[in-house]
């Protein structure tokens, strides 16, 4: 099921995000937040109950997110 990401995803969230480094960045608490706060299009893909994906949409309008590819992007 894809349904839109909740603060009760959190844990789930950081804890899929580490163990998918080096694939994907590193995510603390603090850039979860902002991506619950800034992005438009937040979902998780659960299945059995369990998170087991996510998807976060920005936007131009998010200029003051740090990454290097994301502003590679939106350049």
């Amino acid at each position: 099921m894809i349904r839109d990401a909740t603060a009760a995803d959190h844990a789930a969230l950081l804890e899929l995000n580490a163990a998918n480094v080096p694939e994907v960045g590193t995510m603390d608490a603090a850039k979860l937040d902002f991506f619950f706060a800034e992005s438009p299009y937040f979902k998780v893909v659960e299945v059995d109950g369990a998170v087991v994906g996510m998807l976060v949409g920005l936007t131009e309008a998010n200029t003051d997110y740090p990454s290097k590819n994301y502003h590679w992007f939106v350049e």
